[in-house]
């Protein structure tokens, strides 16, 4: 396995021809300019496959690496295994590229609050909509049941308690921007008070007063004209969070009618905006009360705690430890996902086989960020190539995923997963439709490497996308031998397991079998089986 060097290469690494690897056919003694895996097969994604011990990291894994480093590409490493931190600074260490590295790891430096991020995002851009944080809150929540052994899919195949969710979580952020500015109107410090945060969307629907009369009395609240007779209502902050919050949102809008009515019928555009915003400001206030104050308290028992149970399920991380610590206390400037756009390397250094549920957690939600910031950016001809790279993949991938990868081309972002089998990915995703979701996801990676492996799903999985073709076959009978065609896997299932595995045993040689969707190489066939050479020293 050969690395190009940019200063022979008449095209630009961020051109989709140019090329990263020239690779080799095993059984040939020089390369074939034929053989070459350039960038616009990057952008298509790659999925590796090996056993323990088979090689996959430090050979297919390591040139791929080298290769996006060497040529100037920012992105994003998730941690399985404790040394990945260790082999990503060692490879940037090789490509001169340490000081774009940032590790970003339990009790270190650098926070992230994926919440804020979203909230304070460009407007223009789509920043600050509750349905995009919904969205972010629903995929974290959906993981979370996923590591609890269930599927994604919350409930079964119901799709009520999807809805349910989706619903609240849009009325509790909705009620906490409405109550900061109401307190802000009034030239309060809200302080942390009503900040989007997990712990606080939390709290809204934990203090929700239940049974029947809560908005009917809370309607005729007539709220007070001073700073000072709002703060007296912290007593109804000790009782009801909710309540208080609600005070306060109704503040807000008391303030923008106060505002308009100053203004009287003018018809200027400066008052139509502000009637715009008043009225459509009381209509989420209506809808947030309605809602906190009657309809969800009126829900049969058993209906409210099954909503209830998968929210606080997903926040009692975030109250308190390593996750509230580092992902609801702001965000570090240095780790926004934006800055892999200009060459920077972010290693979420929360390996699962440390951190276990928690360093999923962590690295899913900087993994889902990261992903939308990279499918909004603009992108050319010239647009820094990105890449995310997730090793031990089986913990980490989701439905997400699947759909990011049907745009990963045109967003210039080069998808790595490493994984030991497809089996592991059968077992991690759970429920009734794992089968479906992960074959429809490697089926969106374009090229796939397969290493010495002993797992026959995996084995008879890649003879299949290999597929099979016509081969001569020799017989031997009375009358002589004859020579027929029988239609039989070009690459046989056993033959995986013959692979060699690297070492000083096999000189360092890793054997892999390379296929990309829609790529026939100079073997004339759709795979080729290749070496990738280890660093022994």
């Amino acid at each position: 396995m050969k690395l190009f060097s940019r200063k022979k290469e008449a095209v630009e690494p961020t051109d989709l021809a140019y090329p990263l690897l020239q690779l080799q056919n095993a059984d040939k003694d020089r390369p074939d300019i034929r053989d070459v895996w350039r960038l616009e097969d990057a952008v298509r994604g790659v999925q590796i496959f090996g056993g323990i011990g088979s090689g996959k990291t430090s050979g297919s894994g390591r040139e791929l690496a080298l290769a996006y480093l060497r040529n100037g590409y920012g992105g994003i490493v998730l941690c399985g295994k404790v040394d990945e931190k260790d082999n990503w600074l060692e490879y940037a260490r090789e490509t001169g590229r340490l000081d774009d590295v940032i590790v970003f790891e339990p009790h270190g430096p650098y926070t992230f609050d994926p919440l804020q991020y979203e909230l304070n995002r460009n407007k223009a851009e789509g920043g600050g909509q509750s349905a995009n944080l919904v969205s972010l809150f629903l995929a974290l929540i959906k993981m979370g049941n996923r590591l609890d052994g269930g599927s994604e899919v919350l409930g079964g195949r119901e799709p009520f308690w999807i809805l349910a969710l989706k619903r609240g979580m849009t009325l509790g952020i909705d009620l906490l921007r409405l109550a900061k500015l109401g307190k802000q109107f009034v030239g309060g410090q809200s302080g942390s008070e009503f900040d989007l945060s997990v712990v606080n969307i939390a709290r809204l629907f934990r203090d929700m007063p239940i049974g029947q009369g809560y908005f009917r009395r809370f309607s005729k609240l007539s709220p007070p004209s001073s700073y000072d007779q709002y703060a007296a209502l912290q007593d109804w902050a000790d009782q009801s969070y909710t309540i208080y919050a609600l005070t306060w949102a109704l503040a807000y809008i008391g303030q923008l009618e106060k505002q308009l009515g100053n203004q009287g019928d003018g018809d200027g555009n400066s008052t139509f905006r502000l009637r715009r915003e008043s009225e459509s400001e009381l209509r989420v206030f209506e809808a947030v009360s309605s809602y906190l104050l009657s309809e969800f308290p009126q829900l049969a028992e058993k209906t409210r705690s099954s909503i209830l149970e998968h929210l606080f399920a997903f926040a009692t991380p975030f109250r308190s430890g390593i996750l509230a610590d580092h992902f609801a206390v702001g965000t570090s400037p240095e780790i926004l996902p934006e800055e892999t756009f200009k060459g920077k390397i972010i290693i979420y250094n929360w390996p699962v086989k440390k951190y276990l549920d928690i360093g999923i957690y962590a690295q899913s939600m900087s993994k889902i960020m990261w992903q939308q910031a990279v499918e909004r950016r603009p992108v050319d001809n010239m647009t820094r190539p990105v890449f995310m790279w997730v090793d031990e993949a089986q913990y980490f991938i989701s439905n997400e995923d699947m759909m990011f990868q049907t745009t990963a081309r045109s967003s210039r972002a080069c998808t790595v997963l490493l994984s030991q089998n497809i089996s592991n990915y059968y077992a991690c995703m759970g429920g009734s439709n794992a089968r479906a979701f992960v074959d429809s996801l490697l089926g969106n990676l374009a090229t796939k490497i397969f290493h010495n492996n002993n797992d026959a799903v995996t084995n008879g999985w890649a003879a299949e996308t290999i597929s099979k073709d016509y081969r001569g076959n020799l017989t031997l009978g009375d009358s002589g031998s004859t020579i027929g065609e029988e239609f039989q896997y070009q690459f046989l299932p056993k033959d995986f397991t013959l692979l060699l595995t690297g070492g000083k045993t096999n000189h360092g040689i890793v054997e892999a079998v390379v296929t990309v969707a829609g790529r026939e190489w100079s073997n004339g066939k759709n795979f080729l089986k290749t070496n990738f050479y280890q660093d022994l020293k």
